[in-house]
């Protein structure tokens, strides 16, 4: 195995400082470019590397954990959809329907009224 430079990251450690960054901007817009500035890779290495350890994309990751927090906010809020779209990072409304509906099978009004609050 060849030795790592110093300030050269493993795969692992690259993958763990991505993920990381990507949570902390849930609700946030990002670039690729910029995730990869900030693991100290190239972009291609990154998404290499992050659907080599994950099997899935860097965005694809982004939007599971999206959809994660909505699922979260729809189940134990009474905000309303749009703010929850808005908290979670997929606006306009309509994308974060979509985007729901195609994680959950369900609405986010559907999803709401079959795991939410008053269930």
């Amino acid at each position: 195995r060849m030795e790592l430079s110093a300030g050269t990251l493993r795969s692992g450690e690259i993958i763990e400082r991505a993920r990381d960054w990507i949570r902390q901007r849930i609700g946030q817009p990002w670039t690729m470019a910029q995730l990869a500035r900030h693991c100290g890779v190239a972009p291609r290495t990154l998404l290499r590397r992050f659907q080599e350890a994950l099997r899935l994309s860097p965005s694809v990751y982004a939007q599971q954990l999206r959809v994660e927090r909505a699922r979260e906010l729809l189940e134990t809020t009474t905000l309303p959809v749009g703010e929850v779209a808005r908290r979670t990072g997929d606006d306009p409304l309509a994308a974060f329907g979509r985007t729901v509906k195609r994680w959950t099978r369900a609405t986010p009004a559907e999803y709401r009224r079959r795991f939410g609050l008053h269930h």
